[in-house]
């Protein structure tokens, strides 16, 4: 290389002066470097290889601190630990903590947990909430080794505290070195942006703002099933928070993002379009496409898709003016179509003369163009249509009690939002329906597995998803879970 630099410097006949020699010897320089033979470097980076996301241990917050600090000051099997609602309304999301650490603790070391009612107050008990309190506990999880309530012992309490007094026995005993319970308070959960109040609740009921106790914008644990969460994933995000004796007021997105986590491996993908709008594909074949149900977990496997000359795409998909900085469909523009060998280019669209909406799209294949640097989802002729409910916060505010006026003056009008005509892909939507839940959606319960909201997705560029109990043979409704992670990059 050296030889060929020189020889190329000396056919130079420049003036040094005015700086070109250095340009001219530094241009053949550049030039003798670019012909020459790539040498192999000693020390090239290596490419980086692909991490495993980090396992979680299950069992990590009796493990360690608060928790692990307990037992230590007592570590006598066998342990016995006890869960004491009171049946005078519905558990919400605070509770979980409560479930998960007396029973998992009890679990955790071979132990047992009684689901003890505290059943003192009778004028505002009823019988729904006793059995709505066992159904969370087992939903979650976890089985009572006793069922117990505070009143059977009422009456022969009463009557040794009689008895006592009769024989001039009774005393206020003050001796606690002789027997010391083991009780340790550790702080509550609760999560911003919503109200977890029975006596709030109940007016957003009442009042008919939300469908019941189990309206899926609520944070009860019915409403939380309801929506689709997987009970796996409340665990989870309690075994993330750990135990200590502060409070735990967490905000709602940390709430959300470790849903998603949960889901992102448990749960399978489909092609779904929430306002759908035709695409006609000039000279098109119906096509049968295998299409996996998850690009991360091969595991999941794969199902087949019907690929038409007319396809649906998501009305947003497409634009009648088309921008440099847009990258979906629009006329004479290409976008692709996920697993479609081709991409396709709009040529013309229809539109409602009343309305101005666009009816329909024509489109062609575009087989010679670039590659396109956007794919959409889409779905064929004959594809399930369904009913979806956006279910966004109740409210606008983080502190929705604070609000001048009261927390009903902070409602959220957007708070859900319903596309009674969305399509998603049939086949695929019935074999998740028939697997459900999954094999990998570890955390799924024996009582869960029966339920519509076991029926969940990942619905590709949108959300999650699972099946609302208002759903019928006839007609599917969706609930969203919760979003997908926001993507700063998408156009």
């Amino acid at each position: 290389m050296a030889d060929a630099i020189t020889e190329a410097t000396a056919k130079l006949v420049l003036d040094e002066v005015t700086g070109e020699m250095k340009r001219a010897k530094k241009a053949a320089a550049d030039k003798a470097k670019a012909a020459a033979p790539a040498q192999p470097k000693e020390n090239a980076p290596k490419p980086k290889e692909k991490t495993e996301e980090p396992t979680i241990d299950p069992d990590a917050m009796f493990k360690q601190g608060f928790l692990e600090d307990v037992y230590k000051e007592r570590p006598v099997k066998p342990v016995v630990t006890r869960f004491p609602p009171e049946p005078n309304g519905f558990l919400h999301i605070g509770h979980s903590k409560a479930i998960a650490v007396n029973f998992g603790f009890a679990k955790y070391h071979g132990g047992q947990c009684y689901l003890r009612y505290d059943d003192t107050n009778p004028e505002a008990e009823e019988e729904k909430y006793f059995v709505a309190i066992e159904e969370m506990v087992r939903w979650l999880g976890f089985s009572p080794a006793k069922i117990t309530y505070s009143s059977d012992n009422f009456q022969r309490l009463y009557d040794m505290a009689e008895k006592l007094i009769e024989l001039g026995k009774a005393y206020v005993c003050h001796c606690n070195g002789v027997y010391e319970p083991m009780q340790r308070e550790y702080g509550r959960l609760s999560l911003t942006g919503t109200v977890l109040s029975k006596r709030k609740i109940l007016k957003l009921v009442s009042e008919g703002i939300v469908r019941d106790w189990d309206d899926p914008r609520l944070f009860t644990l019915i409403a939380i099933k309801r929506r689709g969460v997987p009970p796996g994933a409340i665990l989870e995000f309690v075994n993330e928070l750990g135990v200590t004796t502060a409070p735990s007021v967490i905000q709602m997105k940390r709430f959300d993002q470790s849903i998603r986590r949960y889901l992102e491996r448990t749960v399978p993908r489909l092609m779904l379009v929430l306002d759908p709008l035709p695409v006609v594909i000039e000279g098109a074949e119906e096509l049968e496409l295998d299409v996996p149900f998850s690009p991360k977990v091969p595991e999941m496997g794969s199902h087949k898709v019907k690929f038409t000359p007319t396809v649906y795409i998501d009305r947003s998909d497409f634009r009648e003016v088309d921008s440099k900085d847009y990258f979906r469909l629009a006329p004479e523009k290409s976008v692709g179509l996920y697993q479609v060998p081709y991409p396709i280019k709009a040529v013309s669209f229809s539109k409602d003369e009343v309305t101005g909406k666009v009816t329909e799209v024509r489109a062609v294949f575009d087989k010679e163009g670039k590659k396109p640097k956007t794919y959409i989802q889409w779905v064929a002729s004959g594809s399930r249509e369904v009913e979806v409910r956006i279910h966004n916060s109740l409210f606008k505010s983080e502190k929705p009690e604070d609000a001048e006026g009261g927390f009903l003056n902070d409602l959220n009008p957007e708070s859900e939002v319903i596309y009674p005509n969305a399509l998603v892909e049939s086949a695929g939507y019935d074999e998740v329906r028939r697997r459900a839940p999954w094999p990998e959606a570890a955390g799924e319960s024996e009582l869960g597995k029966g339920g519509p909201e076991s029926v969940r997705f990942q619905a590709m560029r949108i959300a999650y998803f699972a099946a609302d109990s208002d759903s019928t043979d006839e007609k599917v409704v969706l609930n969203r879970i919760v979003s997908l992670k926001e993507d700063a990059g998408k156009s």
